[in-house]
């Protein structure tokens, strides 16, 4: 599907600024047709919503045919395509709206007024189709895609997982279960990815935009239609709202003054976070998952045939036929971590289907044998579940059962097992075997069926995992009464618990399937959960009620993303939230809203907790763990943190090692833990001393965000000198050799010293290091553990140096063969 460019609308304003609308058509080959339009004839609008902001544009286009524009009005919803353009940058593309037409019913010349939109809206009909576990971002552009613009994406959202890369969005890193999508459209989706970072999305300027209400005047990470990175751009321009006549204005108000008001904030929010816990650790254990004659993550043993079937609306498994072998069965293993004092438990619905025969065609059901094999693998051993725990003892969980004469006539029987808990960690494995054949030719083997195979564990109290979160949380500091609407997340971290990440599918995870655990904002070292940190911005976003400005202005360079700043009052920012742009007359009828800054609140939750004061990470002391150390060699510092708040918190220690006059030699960064409130903790940092013996370094570390540096004593870089290797006797193949050699040194210490053996080739034979503890002067020194060569010659000789160094040779020596 291919658009053609059917018409070419043009308005120059009245600021001598061309605009452009392109109007294309699919499939269109004519020729282009410019057309004249009428006085003011593209308005630009942007929606007010709280986070899908549709567009639209508004345009009159003067008919020269009768009846020529019927044709706009069609059932195709995306026929004609609609771009606009200053000059030649594009502003804005989307659709004609095309069950719309009103116009004079009389001859030409008409104008017509048509609308077109950004395609958002058109999201309510789309079924959400992804499947599998995808990153946010991926599921975003899913939607995105089914409008078909191929614009692509400005997005600002700072914060992250602690584990996440920040140089990139937390969209591209965060994974969910599409799964959990199955009841919505993608206009849907949108809104529960977003709303949970407070994020909204809009066009502008041939990109979506997404922002989150933190990062309104933020940097901005640029990406392709398909979601690759492209660059990082700093954040919208600001324009100063004043008068007209006062200098220096780039915004000011016309035909008269601006309606200042104020939008409530909020007191309260309800939050509920269902994890979608799963029944069983085990995947596709409601058998839904079926393709190639087999049921996805379960694997085949023997050849049979293993069919998917449906009763009262749920799948079961059939395994057909029967074999007089046990290598007949289908089978998943999985990773799962032993928990001690919670109850393991497995249980399962099975159903043989069989018959016994009288002779005459008459059949009835019998009694078959249902085996299931369960093996724990921790370590070497394996361990076998039984109907009486679990044991060394090879064997199977067997149960006798009445049977079912045809698939259509079963009936379940529940096997239930309760252990006290694993033997310990490792691989368990499922088999469900196949019916096994007991000769006798009264007997007939048709199958066995399987349903729900559940493998999970109990907590302490003899209860299943939490299955959800549900909180009232009010905003201590909040000035406003209302309640905020209540918050259904879609996803979040799942409860910190063993095997979570088998455990909950409504969870957000990391792209190897490890469930996310610790959020935070950029440059701040307070550790939330995702629900934590949601309520965190909510309170922020509502602890007072904001200013809006509503009225008609003009100014230089104002578009939709721009921020607008009031000197006169105290240098608040605005956003535009809603607008009409006419273009001919550059004026916008617009709402400000006021752009608030992040403020972290303190929150009450129904159960009395408070997240209360923010984490407060500060270095207090550096220690290095070697002192003298040599030149360019490896040694450890200590990092004493201190996190003096009421939160925990997880933050980057910088750190740097410098001269007395702070000229930097090396330097790096190094995430500390999460510390606990009012918590410690010692971080070990691995650093290589300088390559230039002194006495004057230091080394210095501070948290990102902090401005000063905490300072080590000094660190003494000693000074070796490698003198000479001692004369070296022959020796015999294999046997222990004696290297030893002179060093001077300005301080006691260790050092990394490396040696080489050559053959008399000059080839190099053998090399090694080892460190040496020297004392302060000169003295002799020894390698241990060498060995001759291995193969007798004449003339090999040795040489020594330090990291960076050049080789100091010793004399020749011979090896013999005895």
């Amino acid at each position: 599907m291919a658009y053609g460019l059917k018409y070419e609308l043009l308005c120059t304003s009245k600021k001598s600024n061309l605009y452009k609308a392109k109007i294309s058509e699919i499939d269109y080959v004519g020729a282009e047709i410019n057309r004249n339009v009428p006085l003011n004839p593209f308005i630009l609008r942007k929606d007010r919503a709280a986070v899908i902001k549709g567009t639209s544009f508004e345009f009159i286009i003067r008919e020269a045919v009768d009846f020529e524009f019927l044709p706009f009005y069609t059932s195709v919803p995306k026929k004609y395509l609609v771009e606009v353009y200053k000059a030649t940058a594009l502003l804005w593309s989307g659709y004609i709206n095309t069950q719309q037409y009103s116009a004079p019913y009389k001859p030409v010349p008409n104008n017509i007024t048509f609308m077109a939109s950004d395609g958002l809206g058109l999201l309510k009909n789309e079924k959400f189709t992804l499947t599998g576990r995808e990153d946010e971002f991926t599921i975003i552009r899913h939607c995105i895609d089914k409008i078909g613009l191929g614009l692509g994406y400005v997005v600002a959202i700072s914060m992250w997982e602690a584990n996440h890369d920040t140089s990139l969005s937390p969209l591209e890193q965060t994974y969910q279960d599409c799964s959990n999508f199955d009841d919505n459209n993608c206009y849907e989706v949108l809104e529960k990815i977003l709303s949970r970072y407070t994020a909204e999305i809009s066009q502008w300027a041939g990109r979506w935009h997404i922002i989150s209400s933190i990062d309104k005047d933020g940097d901005r990470l640029y990406y392709s239609s398909a979601g690759a990175y492209d660059d990082n751009y700093d954040g919208p321009i600001v324009l100063r709202l004043a008068y007209p006549d006062v200098a220096g204005a780039d915004v000011y108000p016309v035909e008269s003054p601006l309606t200042h008001s104020l939008q409530a904030g909020g007191k309260k929010v309800k939050l509920t976070h269902d994890y979608g816990l799963r029944k069983s650790l085990l995947k596709n254990y409601e058998f839904e998952l079926y393709a190639a004659s087999m049921f996805t993550d379960w694997t085949k043993g023997g050849t049979f045939a293993i069919s998917q079937y449906l009763l009262s609306g749920k799948f079961f498994a059939y395994l057909s036929g029967y074999s007089n072998v046990d290598t007949d069965f289908m089978s998943q293993a999985i990773a799962i971590v032993n928990t001690e004092d919670h109850s393991f438990v497995f249980e399962i619905d099975v159903c043989p289907v069989g018959y016994i025969s009288h002779g005459g065609g008459e059949i009835q059901s019998t009694t078959l044998t249902v085996r299931i094999q369960i093996t724990l693998l921790v370590g070497g051993t394996t361990y076998y579940l039984s109907t009486a725990g679990w044991t060394e003892t090879p064997g199977y969980i067997t149960q006798n059962v009445a049977s079912a004469v045809r698939k259509g006539t079963i009936t379940w029987t529940k096997i239930q097992i309760l252990t006290d808990e694993l033997p310990g960690s490792g691989t368990l494995t499922i088999k469900l075997q196949r019916l096994k054949y007991v000769y006798d030719s009264i007997y007939g083997y048709l199958g066995v069926a399987f349903l729900e195979p559940s493998i999970y564990f109990l907590d302490t109290d003899g209860l299943l995992y939490p299955d959800k979160t549900e909180v009232e949380a009010t905003f201590d500091n909040s000035s406003e009464m209302v309640d905020l609407a209540a918050v259904d997340m879609i996803a979040g971290d799942a409860p910190d618990v063993a095997n979570k990440s088998l455990l909950y599918n409504k969870i957000t995870r990391f792209s190897d399937d490890t469930p996310t655990l610790t959020w935070k904002l950029a440059n701040n070292d307070t550790a939330f959960t995702l629900v934590q940190l949601h309520l965190k911005l909510l309170a922020s976003l509502n602890r007072v009620p904001r200013q809006t400005l509503t009225g008609t202005i003009k100014g230089t360079a104002i578009y939709f993303n721009v921020i607008i700043q009031h000197v006169y009052n105290s240098n608040r920012k605005f956003e535009i939230a809603e607008c009409e742009w006419d273009m001919y007359e550059e004026k916008f009828r617009a709402k400000l809203l006021e752009i608030l800054a992040f403020s972290d609140e303190d929150i009450t939750l129904d159960d009395a907790t408070t997240l209360g004061s923010a984490a407060d990470l500060t270095v207090a002391s550096v220690t290095p763990g070697t002192n003298p150390v040599a030149p360019s060699t490896a040694f450890n510092t200590t990092v004493h943190i201190d996190n003096s708040g009421g939160m925990p918190g997880q933050n980057t220690i910088q750190w740097r090692i410098v001269d007395d006059d702070e000229v930097v030699i090396s330097s790096g960064t190094h995430l500390s833990g999460i510390i606990a409130a009012s918590g410690h903790e010692d971080h070990v940092i691995a650093m290589t001393s300088p390559a230039t013996p002194a006495t004057d370094y230091h080394i210095q570390c501070k948290m990102i965000r902090d401005t000063s540096w905490v300072t080590s004593a000094h660190l003494n870089v000693f000074n070796v000198v490698l003198n000479h290797i001692d004369a070296i006797a022959e020796g015999i193949v294999f046997n222990p050799m004696t290297l030893s050699f002179q060093a001077t040194s300005s301080a006691a210490g260790n050092v990394r010293v490396y040696w080489k053996i050559y053959d008399k080739g000059d080839a190099l034979y053998d090399s090694g290091s080892e460190d040496i503890s020297v004392a302060s002067g000169t003295g002799t020194y020894n390698f241990t553990g060498l060995t001759y060569p291995a193969d007798a010659d004449t003339d090999y000789y040795a040489a020594i140096y330090l990291a960076g160094g050049s080789e100091v040779t010793g004399g020749a020596f011979d090896v013999t063969e005895s």
